[in-house]
């Protein structure tokens, strides 16, 4: 057994009960024949298809791969159009509300507060049952300027302490629908696990006058240099794609840009086909060494700089800071007390060591 400590978040990852090598991992782990047993059966008709969704809805915004490439979109507001490869509407049952007006106030002993966010869904396809391994490089590409567009347009209201794109594809990660769906959350506050790894990387910059990530993909790169097991599992001019050293669930990857850029939408747009190109090499590495797997993607990127300068908050986190996707597919082992002991305790315990798991997936470029 053999324990690491996340350089982010100082918590301690247990790499047992039995280290295991990823081939027998996947022999004793969850297998899915196909697609459709991802999701639950006998469900309602999905809402995200095209034919299902009410006559009422309103879109915030649609687009075409043929607008791409492009700097910006120039419409932002599109009623009711029928020809479309992605579209943006206001999640049906959302979490957050631009509408809503903020009110701060104490409840005796407890802070509670009344706040507006944002919650919209991307439809990132008209087809139902389409995986996003499965998507064009050019629709990946769209994805990644529809989102670059939402977000540049919700940091202008100061309110909205942080905006979280995340999807989750298969009933393991909670998603119901076989339909291909991206979120964007915009919260009037910072969730603690962003807010912990920002203390950690501002710590870490406080003692090394460097940014933590870029040490973290320094040290990967000098493993791989001198011949030593290492966790890169491709790269390309602009982006590199790893498994954490210190990583807590099986074959979870973080994609990173070569360049510094603390949020997603500083990244210059000229390098997103770049990103989409990686971003569907290694869904397609996942789907072909795991099979059809449920997966959780998130754009791990910066909190709102108008709501944190209000504040006083992270005067250097475009120094220590770097914005990153991370992919975490949920293969687990059958029976396994893995997850009951996370549930339990809050440790990780991860069978598979990361550099064997990158070892495996370069195997299966």
């Amino acid at each position: 057994m053999e324990c690491r400590r996340n350089l982010l978040t100082r918590e301690w990852v247990v790499y047992g009960p039995e280290i295991i090598d990823p081939e027998t991992f996947l022999t004793l782990a969850k297998q899915y024949d196909s697609v459709s047993d991802l999701f639950e059966e006998n469900i309602d008709e999905c809402p995200y298809c095209p034919q299902n969704l009410p006559d009422t809805h309103v879109d915030i915004f649609s687009a075409k791969a043929t607008d791409i490439p492009c700097a910006g979109f120039s419409v932002e507001h599109v009623f009711q159009t029928e020809n479309w490869d992605i579209k943006v509407i206001p999640s049906p049952r959302p979490i957050f509300q631009v509408e809503t007006q903020l009110n701060r106030y104490p409840k005796r002993l407890h802070d509670v507060m009344i706040a507006p966010g944002a919650h919209e869904k991307f439809l990132l396809t008209p087809n139902h049952g389409e995986p996003v391994w499965d998507f064009s490089s050019q629709r990946i590409e769209l994805m990644l300027q529809t989102l670059r567009h939402r977000m540049m347009n919700l940091y202008r209201d100061a309110r909205l302490g942080h905006q979280h794109p995340y999807m989750v594809y298969g009933k393991e990660f909670g998603s119901l629908y076989n339909h291909s769906v991206l979120n964007l959350t915009a919260a009037p506050f910072v969730p603690l696990k962003i807010q912990r790894e920002l203390d950690g990387a501002f710590q870490w910059y406080q003692m090394k006058e460097r940014c933590l990530f870029n040490d973290i993909r320094e040290e990967e790169l000098y493993k791989r240099e001198t011949g030593k097991e290492h966790g890169i599992i491709c790269e390309s001019s602009n982006f590199l794609a790893l498994t954490p050293y210190f990583s807590g669930r099986p074959f979870a990857i973080w994609i990173m840009p070569m360049d510094h850029y603390s949020d997603y939408t500083e990244a210059p747009v000229q390098i997103l086909p770049e990103l989409a190109d990686m971003i569907k090499r290694i869904l397609k590495t996942f789907r072909n060494a795991l099979g059809p797997y449920p997966f959780q993607m998130s754009f791990m990127t910066r909190p709102n700089e108008n709501w944190g300068r209000e504040r006083g908050y992270w005067k250097t986190v475009q120094q220590d800071w770097l914005w990153r996707l991370r992919i975490v597919p949920g293969i687990e082992i059958k029976n396994s007390p893995l997850k009951a002991f996370h549930s339990g305790t809050g440790v990780r315990l991860n069978p598979v060591l990361p550099e064997k798991a990158a070892n495996f997936l370069r195997s299966h470029l």
